[in-house]
């Protein structure tokens, strides 16, 4: 059994009452029942949050997502070629980004088809007035405004009806603290995943998982703020 220590999470007051929470989200796209370790159970298509809450089976189960999604049959792949083939990879694509939520209304805006959680800095781009990436159908995206951002499910059909569309306003100043509660739960789960392979007993290979996530989902370097001299 894998410990936990679950880390405390913040939500962030907005604007009108909003309660905001960022998650970093993964899309389980399709069944993965020919795994060969132990992998959660879902029904597909599902998002799945990446922090320390993950169980050893959900990590097993986002282990084989990956391998799937990378394009390799996973019918007959052990855990360890299953981990070579992910260290072998030059990016450990996945769908997915994050989800904005606003827990006081039970209102979220999810990432849109293609969009992938290695692009999840591109939020970043707002506060140079750059849109990030957020994916399509729904295509969701980001009005700018003077000191918040408001972010549509669906931009292309509130252009038409804003009716049409959910979305959520985040204030300027807290797009950046609600990254870095993402960037913490992302650092979060490498440690979960860390656990989870020496767990399996899979050796360097365990250690090499852990460096290869955060090398393709840029996690653990600091935000720019917190970069800056």
């Amino acid at each position: 059994m894998i410990a936990h220590s679950t880390r405390q999470r913040r939500a962030l007051s907005g604007f009108n009452g909003y309660v905001l929470q960022m998650q970093a989200v993964t899309e389980i796209t399709a069944p993965v029942e020919a795994a060969r370790w132990p992998v959660a159970p879902v029904l597909t298509p599902t998002w799945l949050a990446l922090n320390d809450d993950c169980t050893a089976e959900q990590v097993g189960l986002v282990v084989a997502h990956l391998v799937a999604y990378q394009g390799h049959d996973l019918r007959g792949v052990t855990l360890p070629e299953a981990i070579d083939l992910l260290i072998a990879a030059d990016e450990l694509a996945t769908p997915g980004g994050l989800l904005l939520k606003d827990s006081a209304r039970a209102v979220q805006v999810s990432p849109g088809c293609c969009a992938g959680l290695e692009d999840w800095r591109q939020w970043v781009d707002l506060l140079d007035g750059r849109q990030p990436w957020l994916g399509h159908s729904p295509s969701a995206g980001v009005e700018l405004f003077t000191d918040y951002f408001r972010v549509w499910q669906d931009a292309e059909a509130a252009a038409v009806d804003p009716a049409s569309s959910s979305f959520l306003d985040v204030p300027a100043h807290l797009l950046l603290p609600l990254l870095e509660e993402v960037r913490m739960d992302l650092i979060a789960f490498l440690d979960v995943v860390g656990a989870w392979g020496a767990h399996r007993r899979l050796g360097r290979r365990g250690a090499a998982l852990v460096e290869a996530l955060d090398a393709s989902w840029s996690i653990t370097a600091p935000l720019p703020s917190a970069a800056a001299p």
